[in-house]
């Protein structure tokens, strides 16, 4: 019965080390993406995306073989990275308080802004183009659900004392902006990267009204595995510096 305390010290120091080994040293690397070009899709057996392609790079330089994972919700995809059902969570989260207390976050990617994405020429309104905070008083702003800028829209509407209405749809990115070049809503939200995406493809998007300052965007990951984080962290810092890097950007925001 002496032994008993050595024995559980023992089986947990291994469970500790079992949790970096077994799971992530050339084994399964498990990534929770949203399906889209800027996460991970699929077209006729090519894979491609921004976070995709970023995460196969990670993958391919320590030998990982990688499992993507599809999935749309964040409250649960946060919840998966937590209790290790899942590695990376690469959604490209803004970098806030709030966000700290739900999961650990990977060294920045890169930084962007909150914006509203409106259509440049609205042929039944001109007077729909928002300019500036107080023009949205009254307006109803579409956002994903699964966002997570809501509360910070939110915070704008407290802070600013501009009410205005915010809709979440279970809907993509790109079907927002589709509906607002055909003039079914006439603003979403979502960060100035993505809409210079979508603005890339569809020159009748305005996304010059910032909602905020610069924020650093980074992946979800748990923050109990200290040396698997490490490996990332230092990936992520000089990969970021590369043309390679530059290369995966460009494809996507010029």
């Amino acid at each position: 019965m002496k032994q008993l305390p050595y024995i559980l010290i023992t089986l947990f120091i291994l469970s500790s080390c079992n949790f970096f080994n077994k799971e992530k040293n050339n084994e399964t690397l498990n990534v929770i993406m949203r399906n889209g070009a800027l996460g991970y899709v699929e077209n006729n057996a090519i894979k491609e995306g921004f976070q995709y392609e970023i995460v196969k790079t990670f993958a391919d330089s320590f030998g990982y073989k990688l499992n993507i994972i599809l999935y749309e919700n964040l409250e649960n995809s946060i919840k998966y990275i937590n209790n290790g059902k899942a590695d990376i969570l690469a959604y490209a989260l803004p970098i806030t308080l709030s966000m700290k207390k739900q999961i650990e976050f990977s060294v920045p990617i890169y930084t962007t802004k909150l914006v509203l994405v409106q259509k440049k020429d609205n042929t039944k309104d001109k007077n729909l183009l928002v300019k500036n905070i107080s023009d949205l008083e009254e307006k109803t702003i579409y956002i994903q659900e699964t966002s997570p800028y809501i509360k910070q829209l939110n915070c704008i509407i407290e802070d600013s004392g501009i009410e205005f209405f915010i809709v979440k749809r279970n809907q993509s990115i790109e079907k927002l902006a589709e509906q607002v070049v055909n003039e079914k809503i006439k603003y979403f939200v979502t960060n100035e990267m993505t809409a210079k995406y979508l603005n890339s493809f569809n020159n009748e998007l305005d996304y010059s009204m910032a909602l905020g300052l610069n924020q650093f965007m980074a992946w979800g990951i748990n923050k109990k595995n200290h040396k698997f984080n490490e490996q990332l962290n230092i990936f992520l810092t000089n990969f970021v510096k590369t043309e390679k890097y530059r290369y995966i950007y460009r494809k996507f925001f010029s």
